[in-house]
Parts: structure tokens; sequence; C-alpha cells
């Protein structure tokens, strides 16, 4: 059987790595809303490697070390999710 080796592309195309000073960019903060099992809602966020902290405010607050904290939320609650950033400065979520 075959091994498949992965394509390599070039710098102009649209699915190569962005880089900044020659390293890639980890930067990125997402987040949604589940319904556990349970029947309780949550907010789920994931940061990108560059993520330190991700603190949720609004109708819930709350926050952690590390990229994937979850925050028990109601359904319809309003949440803003911020990131602190290795560097130094904060990224909000994309919307």
């Amino acid at each position: 059987m075959p091994i498949h080796q992965p394509q390599q592309r070039s710098a102009a195309s649209p699915a190569a790595p962005r880089k900044r000073h020659g390293q890639r960019r980890r930067r990125g903060l997402a987040g949604t809303r589940w319904k556990a099992a349970s029947g309780r809602w949550y907010v789920p966020a994931a940061g990108g490697r560059a993520v330190d902290r991700i603190e949720a405010t609004g109708q819930v607050r709350g926050a952690a070390g590390g990229p994937t904290p979850a925050v028990r939320a109601p359904r319809d609650a309003s949440v803003q999710l911020t990131a602190r950033l290795r560097e130094g400065g904060t990224l909000a979520a994309v919307r």
C-alpha cells in the first residue's frame, strides 16, 4: 500500500500558514453554547496556543487559566469571551 505524502503549498497558496516574523501566529478565540446530557447549559471556549487565560463576562462571570474552559450559563445568557495572550495583550472572541 503506498504512503500518502502531503502536498507542499507555495507561500502564495490561500491554505499556506500565515507567518509573522518567521513564526506561525497561533491566536484565536471562539465559544459556543452547549447543552449537557444533564440538561445544564454551558459556554465552552477554545483559544489558540498563544492564549494564556480566558475570561467570560456579561450575565455570567468566570475565568480559567489555559485554552479550553467551560462556564455554566443559562441558555440565553449574554456572554462575552476575552483571552489574555502569553506575549501580552488581549483578544476578543470571534462572533
